[in-house]
This record gives structure tokens, C-alpha cells and sequence, in this order.
């Protein structure tokens, strides 16, 4: 059953890839002519679907390549994210050297700036399309993580093992616990914000921040610090 689900999935991913391969196509003729469909030229058209096909079998190839219909997506970070980038440049250079290897003869292959802009548009929806069911996951955990029987903890640390912890915590839907704050002693953090919780300031704000927030559970996620500290 598990495995029937990830081909359901990774079939449609493949569908959407498809749906954007052609959108992009197109969106990168008309941004060459200012999005004023009537101002492109038939031959420009016709070359644009003609290579639809092609532009098509490369993306489903390269982003296989890249893992793009293997990873998990509602745990994505910045290496998906740079397989997203490193996928849709090597499709588009692919699909240019395509074009003017197999159509250089013909008197308007295609636009200079529309491999820019194909590339530019390929790369913003598959980001749009990996990254949304993540972003859906994300505003889900957000507003169950409001419940009155959820715990509110403060994180003291706000460095690589509070950036884990507070992710994970914001992220999984079995842990019972609600991130009111953060705290850390490097000042220069104080006002920023980690998976969208703010660090309040240092450790002395500890018992203040414990009545504001209603705080009922401290973690310490500084590996670093000695056991008296």
C-alpha cells in the first residue's frame, strides 16, 4: 500500500513537472515580448511547441537524476533546494544546446533570452510546487500548536542544536509542545526569529519570559555548555 502511494505521488509530481515544463515555455516566449501574446511571431510559436516534447522528456530525466521525485518534501531544506536549482540549469542547458544543435538551420531557432527566462520560470514553479506541501504541513503545525493542552516550552539556545530542536518540534505533529521563545546569550540574536520563534534576549530573561509566556517546560539545547553552567 505504501508503495502504491509513492508512485500515486511520484506520477503526478511527474504530471506537474509536465503542466510546468509547457507553462514555462510559453511564459518565457511572452516575457521576451513584454507578456503581449500578440506581438510574438508565428515561427517563434511553433519552434516553442515543437520543443515542448523535448524540453518535457529532459526535465523528467534531470530532475530523476537530481532526486527530485525521491525526497521527502515535507522535510525539505536547502540541499533539496539546491538540487532544485542544480536540476532546472542543467535542463535548461541541456534544452539550448538542443535548439541550436538540431535547429541552428533554421532562420529564428528561438529568442536569446528565452532560455533565461525558461530556466528562471522552470525553477520558480518546481520550488512553488516541492515546497508547498511543506508550507502546509508548516501553517497545520502552527495553528494545532495554539491547543490549550499543548505545553508551552522556552528553548534556551539559539544556536545549530536550537535551530534542530525547535524545528523538529514545529514540524512533527506527535510532540505534544507549543515553542512560546527562545533565549541566548550571544546579544547580536536578541529580536531574530528561528522557524518563525522569536529569541527574546539572554538567560537572565529566563524568569521574566517564564510568567509572560506561561512557560511549563524549559529545554537546553547547548551541547557546548558545561554541566554547572
Amino acid at each position: 500500500m505504501k508503495n502504491m502511494e509513492l508512485w500515486i505521488r511520484r506520477f503526478f509530481l511527474v504530471c506537474y513537472d509536465i503542466c510546468v515544463v509547457v507553462i514555462s515555455c510559453l511564459l518565457a516566449l511572452m516575457a521576451r515580448f513584454d507578456f503581449h501574446f500578440d506581438w510574438v511571431p508565428p515561427h517563434y510559436l511553433d519552434m516553442c511547441v515543437r520543443i515542448m516534447w523535448i524540453a518535457s522528456l529532459v526535465t523528467i530525466i534531470s530532475f530523476t537524476v537530481f532526486r527530485l521525485y525521491s525526497s521527502l518534501w515535507s522535510y525539505a531544506g536547502s540541499t533539496e533546494l539546491m538540487y532544485i536549482c542544480s536540476a532546472c540549469f542543467v535542463d535548461d542547458v541541456v534544452l539550448t544546446i538542443y535548439v541550436h544543435v538540431l535547429h541552428g538551420s533554421a532562420t529564428y531557432p528561438m529568442p536569446r533570452s528565452f532560455y533565461v527566462f525558461y530556466g528562471l520560470f522552470l525553477m520558480l514553479f518546481t520550488i512553488f510546487g516541492r515546497y508547498f506541501y511543506r508550507t502546509l504541513r508548516m501553517l497545520r503545525a502552527k495553528i494545532t500548536g495554539q491547543k490549550s493542552d499543548r505545553k508551552n516550552v522556552l528553548i534556551v539556545g539559539a544556536g545549530s542544536a536550537g535551530n534542530l530542536l525547535i524545528k523538529e518540534i514545529v514540524d512533527s505533529k506527535y510532540i505534544n509542545m507549543n515553542i512560546v521563545g527562545a533565549v541566548d546569550d550571544d546579544l547580536m540574536k536578541k529580536g531574530s526569529y528561528i522557524h518563525g520563534i522569536k529569541v527574546y534576549g539572554d538567560r537572565h530573561m529566563i524568569p521574566e519570559l517564564v510568567d509572560i509566556l506561561h512557560v511549563n517546560e524549559i529545554m537546553i539545547a547547548i551541547p557546548s555548555a558545561s554541566p554547572k553552567k
